[in-house]
């Protein structure tokens, strides 16, 4: 099933309801304080405070006149865009929990740290990184396979992380 959901623009909101440049940063503002609040007075972990500024911001939406079906709407589309990130997130840690458990990155280590001196680890491994995320197509999986060999080995050839 392919979404057809495309963001909505400011252009393409109503003149009337369109919200100012301050207005727009009020929810903004209201993550960064529950976060801070939440985060560095109360020592919470961000998930309350951000079910929080979910909440404060939709009671927002609700008080510049949108509707709880326009909420939800704009919501529910929103949630669907980030599933796919999400999905596409879950894959990669799969592959690299399927790396880590088979025992590829212990051995892409071990034979780098034979392989490779110093003075060319650096170049070397900017050079594979490159070629492997334009091969694959994903920088994230690129970084959590051989961006954890090349911190191994780079630690055990004695170049700082």
């Amino acid at each position: 099933m392919a979404l057809d959901f495309t963001p909505t623009s400011i252009d393409e909101l109503d003149p009337d309801r369109r919200p100012s440049f301050r207005l727009a940063l009020v929810p903004v503002l209201l993550v960064v304080v529950f976060l801070g609040i939440g985060s560095a007075v109360l020592g919470l972990d961000p998930h309350a405070p951000l079910l929080w500024s979910i909440v404060a911001t939709g009671a927002y939406g609700y008080y510049l006149g949108y509707s709880w079906d326009e909420l939800y709407e704009g919501i529910s589309n929103a949630l669907m865009m980030g599933l796919q990130a999400l999905l596409i997130i879950f894959t990669i840690y799969a592959l690299i929990a399927t790396w880590i458990d088979a025992g590829t990155i212990p051995a892409m280590m071990y034979y780098g740290l034979e392989l490779l001196s110093p003075s060319v680890f650096l170049p070397a491994a900017a050079i594979l990184a490159a070629v492997v995320a334009f091969a694959i197509g994903s920088s994230w999986t690129t970084v959590g396979t051989l961006g954890v060999a090349f911190v191994g080995i780079g630690s055990g050839l004695g170049v700082p992380a």
